[in-house]
């Protein structure tokens, strides 16, 4: 990780798992995220999330694992699935397995990097799990003394 608490694509190796949390989930919250983004009666009674809300609960740990600065963009999410709902009050946690990193062929100052994203709650429901493809900035040489 850099100093200004980056973790860079060529800090990661195929293997490590980077984990965030928890974040705790509020009821007006979720019911004030479905109001706005997903208005469908069982989200509005709060008593279960909306998946979108999972994904941003999932974005805000991000940056909490360091790479979200190094986060260029996003390539692809493949096999997405929410086996359980969020529900007020869960303990949300995530969990990011680095399975494939590869240098950019046209860019040597990026990578991409699969990660096998899992998030979960304080009871160990999986609420959301897919695979994510981004690329990464890699770590930037070091200064030239003047």
């Amino acid at each position: 990780m850099s100093a200004e608490g980056i973790l860079y694509f060529d800090d990661i190796a195929v293997g490590d798992v980077l984990t965030a949390g928890p974040y705790l989930t509020s009821r007006d919250e979720m019911v004030a995220f479905a109001r706005r983004w997903h208005p469908r009666a069982d989200y509005l009674a709060g008593e279960l999330a909306c998946p979108e809300y999972v994904r941003a609960v999932k974005q805000r740990l991000v940056g909490e694992l360091g790479i979200g600065g190094a986060i260029i963009g996003a390539m692809g999410h493949d096999e997405i699935a929410y086996p359980a709902p969020a529900r007020p009050g869960d303990a949300v946690t995530s969990r990011f397995e680095a399975i494939e990193l590869r240098a950019s062929r046209s860019r040597p100052e990026r990578g991409i990097a699969k990660f096998k994203v899992m998030i979960a709650n304080q009871r160990g429901d999986i609420l959301l799990t897919y695979t994510d493809i981004v690329m990464m900035a890699r770590r930037p040489a070091p200064a030239s003394p003047a």
